[in-house]
């Protein structure tokens, strides 16, 4: 815990370092005060197949799924979205003619349904 998944749309890798934005992204979670840096568990999935609209072409998308165990208000949560969307932000360089979108959810995930064993 924290789990956090980033999609992002194929047509993002003149502009998209993955790599990077994986670690800025950490960062930023690190950085919340929020999750012990051993903890938080992460990764990143390139989307070949994806649709915006009704459109083929010009547009984009970075989204963020962070799944987190349950105990932090919403002020927090709000916070660490924003925290989060702003990190992924700073490792986008727009592409000229695509409309790209950033987004966040942070999820809570149920302590009676979710288990961990460190081997």
């Amino acid at each position: 815990m924290p789990h956090l998944v980033i999609e992002y749309t194929a047509n993002l890798t003149a502009g998209f370092d993955a790599a990077q934005a994986l670690k800025a992204a950490n960062r930023s979670l690190i950085e919340s005060g929020e999750f012990e840096p051993d903890n938080i568990k992460s990764r990143v999935v390139p989307l070949a197949d994806f649709r915006v609209g009704d459109r083929d072409e010009g547009h984009a998308f970075i989204h963020a799924h962070l799944h987190i165990l349950p105990g932090r208000s919403e002020s927090q949560r709000a916070a660490i979205a924003k925290r989060l969307r702003d990190a992924l932000r700073l490792q986008y360089r727009p592409l000229p003619g695509v409309s790209t979108q950033i987004t966040v959810e942070v999820l809570e995930l149920r302590r009676d349904t979710y288990t961990k064993v460190v081997v």
